[in-house]
């Protein structure tokens, strides 16, 4: 079963983003003279992927005549709408403009940085990132920028060397020593990473280095490795949350629900408010079934949707409601789930667009059968399997259901 981590860019779901999104167009429409709501909108419409939109906020009378206008925030949001439309040099004149305010600021340094190679200046670029790093040598987004310009300047060698030399230098550490790790993850080479986070691990054991060599050697197919890198970590520190819920996550893909639910059952104890333990955790309990254990998974995933409300969530308390009998309550908030938890966030202008979660649309398609809804069940997972290369894993319990469905309809 996939891990039920939900995304973690996103502060709420995307039901109640969207219902605050239409609450921000309502305000500022209401106020066209605000700068506060066209911010504040225009904050939300970049993360959004409408960067045009943004754009012709922070260029409105209200923003531009307001008390922020010259804000280095304001500058730096309107770089980043200009290099999402590819408008570098407007990008690296906001980007000027949010530096000469704020210095010292990392975010407005990379920003600057990245619009200046995209201006074919990756010299100046990287000079300035590297006058950043002499002042606060372990600051890890000058690190990581400069490892990606030099990168797209002079190839993943020349990257890698970079990576080498900060890793060498103490004053540059801890960031510093997974930089080498992320740039071969970053080149498809998961093997090679999950080795130079290793190698980084023993010399100076962290979480960090641990759950991304885990990470690491699962993407490359190792599982064992995977699974040592963890346990090696929680031997010396047996409490930390992070590493046992990501031991968890294994354990649930590989079926084993019953060790999943231990070291879950830890976690929560340790942090009762963690909605992705509490989460997991009603899901582990799920996939064991039996009336006790669906009981305790129905609580643990209330409590985990009313701390997080997020599709993810949803989905767990939806489906383990039809599991319990009650696939009228479970309904709702499968289909909302199915609506919001799309596969591939909205990026850049021209990107495709979000696919439904195809473990999401089978729980639907189950709670609408159990409903007496065959028909729509089946005109859902007819798409989400005609496509063979689609992998997931109730992809065999849907095409069962799928053939029952057939078969009943004839």
């Amino acid at each position: 079963m996939p891990w039920r981590r939900w995304r973690a860019t996103r502060g709420s779901s995307a039901g109640s983003g969207a219902s605050a999104r239409a609450a921000l167009e309502a305000a500022q429409a209401a106020a066209p003279g605000a700068p506060g709501p066209a911010l504040t909108l225009a904050n939300v419409l970049m993360r959004g992927g409408e960067p045009e939109r943004a754009l012709a906020l922070l260029d409105s009378d209200a923003v531009r005549n307001g008390p922020l206008a010259r804000a280095a925030a304001v500058h730096l949001m309107r770089s980043e709408a200009n290099a999402l439309l590819r408008r570098f040099p407007d990008a690296e004149t906001a980007a000027r403009s949010a530096f000469a305010d704020d210095p010292e600021n990392s975010i407005i340094r990379r920003q600057l940085a990245l619009a200046m190679a995209r201006n074919n200046d990756a010299r100046g670029a990287e000079d300035l990132v590297r006058l950043g790093l002499r002042r606060r040598p372990a600051d890890a987004v000058l690190q990581q920028t400069l490892v990606a310009l030099v990168r797209e300047a002079r190839g993943l060698d020349a990257a890698l060397a970079v990576a080498d030399e900060l890793s060498r230098q103490p004053d540059a550490l801890p960031a510093a020593a997974w930089l080498r790790g992320d740039l071969l993850l970053s080149a498809q080479r998961p093997a090679d990473a999950a080795a130079a986070y290793a190698a980084a691990y023993a010399a100076a054991p962290s979480a960090t280095l641990a759950q991304r060599a885990a990470l690491s050697w699962r993407q490359a197919g190792d599982a064992a490795k995977a699974t040592a890198a963890l346990e090696d970590w929680l031997r010396r520190s047996p409490d930390d949350t992070a590493s046992l819920g990501l031991l968890a996550q294994f354990e649930l893909q590989a079926g084993r629900a019953e060790e999943a639910e231990r070291r879950l059952a830890r976690v929560v104890d340790l942090a009762p408010t963690d909605a992705t333990a509490l989460n997991n955790l009603a899901w582990a309990l799920a996939l064991r079934g039996g009336p006790e254990n669906l009981a305790r998974a129905k609580t643990l995933a209330e409590r985990a949707y009313f701390l997080f409300p997020t599709p993810e969530s949803g989905d767990t308390l939806g489906w383990v409601l039809v599991r319990s009998g009650e696939p009228q309550r479970g309904l709702p908030l499968l289909r909302d789930a199915v609506a919001a938890g799309r596969i591939g966030a909205p990026g850049q202008p021209g990107a495709a667009a979000p696919t439904p979660d195809p473990g999401m649309v089978y729980r639907l398609a189950y709670a609408l059968n159990e409903t007496g809804d065959r028909a729509q069940a089946l005109s859902l997972l007819e798409p989400i399997l005609a496509d063979r290369n689609v992998s997931f894993p109730e992809r065999a319990d849907a095409e069962r259901l799928m053939g029952t469905l057939r078969g009943g309809a004839r």
